[in-house]
């Protein structure tokens, strides 16, 4: 949102938008007609199954240019990878539709729970009169003191280096303060180096509860290179590296 905000892009658009203009695939009538768009644009193509019992989909995934290479990243059992560029047939059972992280996305994740950027400031009471109870206290809310983020590097000894950002503020204030966030990574498959993470941090008035427990970092599942600098270790059911900040 924020970034749609300062730059005026769209937070989900057209596959046509942007750098992938010139993709001629995405003008036909069978992409036209459908529902297939971008959550941040170039970074996860959703994919909706939008008919009662049918269990597949064919989705088309997009090009940025004719020698475009870039994979795309199943965010679904069995985490498969598919080509910029190609057609495929994708599993979509009841309990989810395609989403599709694309190659070199940053995709910042918190807990799965509502939560709270500050230890003290205004009230925590909505506007609606509803007062918000920290899980500590017995309610269902949480302190925001915990962030991950989702990194897709390619394969095949690929030298790309990707890069993004993400812009967070406490929420409330009606002018915030903003705390940015700018990643940059790079490493390739066939090599046994560990993909290597640079971090750029810029505090403007805000700064979010879960700086001091350090940016865990999720690699694609079945990746087995490391994070240089970082500590592994498992959150949920998930091996990730938490890098200290």
């Amino acid at each position: 949102m924020w970034r749609s905000h300062l730059h005026a892009e769209p937070t989900n658009a057209p596959l046509f938008y942007g750098p992938f203009a010139t993709d001629l695939t995405l003008y036909t009538e069978r992409i036209l007609e459908g529902f297939d768009a971008w959550l941040g644009v170039g970074q996860l193509l959703v994919a909706p199954q939008l008919f009662e019992g049918v269990l597949t989909r064919t989705v088309y995934f997009p090009k940025s240019s004719p020698d475009d290479k870039s994979l795309y990243f199943d965010m679904h059992a069995p985490y498969g990878t598919h080509n910029a560029g190609e057609w495929a047939t994708v599993a979509t059972p009841i309990e989810h539709g395609g989403l599709f992280a694309r190659e070199g996305a940053v995709i910042p994740i918190g807990i799965n729970k509502a939560t709270v950027t500050a230890l003290s400031g205004p009230a925590r009471t909505h506007t609606d009169g509803v007062d918000v109870v920290l899980d500590s206290d017995g309610g269902q809310v949480a302190l925001d003191n915990w962030r991950g983020v989702m990194l897709f590097p390619g394969y095949g000894g690929s030298d790309k280096t990707y890069s993004g950002e993400w812009i967070e503020d406490d929420g409330i204030s009606a002018e915030p303060g903003t705390f940015v966030i700018k990643i940059s990574y790079w490493g390739g498959r066939s090599s046994e180096d560990a993909i290597k993470v640079e971090l750029h941090m810029e505090d403007n008035g805000f700064t979010p509860l879960w700086k001091e427990n350090g940016l865990f970092i999720y690699p694609p599942p079945g990746d087995e290179r490391g994070i240089e600098g970082a500590e592994r270790t498992i959150w949920g059911e998930r091996e990730v590296w938490k890098l200290k900040i």
